[in-house]
């Protein structure tokens, strides 16, 4: 994820975006590294966490079954072919 920024910039510009506008000086400074590094993480940090915000919802409020309910629906089906 960190180290596809290369190819996501390369592709960006292909597609006519606008360059940050940033020097040469000021993109090789430590400063404007450490930036560009710590808003990465930050960015797979928060998309993680939104990510998992759907495991935070109660039971009756999920959209999906959970895996205790389908091992019993597929039991149940299992149990009708049975029959």
């Amino acid at each position: 994820g960190l180290w596809t920024s290369g190819v996501i910039e390369t592709a960006a510009a292909a597609m006519g975006l606008p360059a940050s506008g940033l020097t040469d000086v000021q993109r090789n400074d430590i400063r404007m590294r450490i930036l560009k590094n710590s808003s990465m993480v930050f960015g797979i940090v928060v998309g993680c966490l939104m990510g998992m915000a759907p495991l935070a919802y109660p039971e009756e409020y999920r959209l999906w079954p959970s895996r205790e309910q389908k091992q019993h629906m597929h039991e149940d089906v299992a149990e009708a072919e049975a029959h």
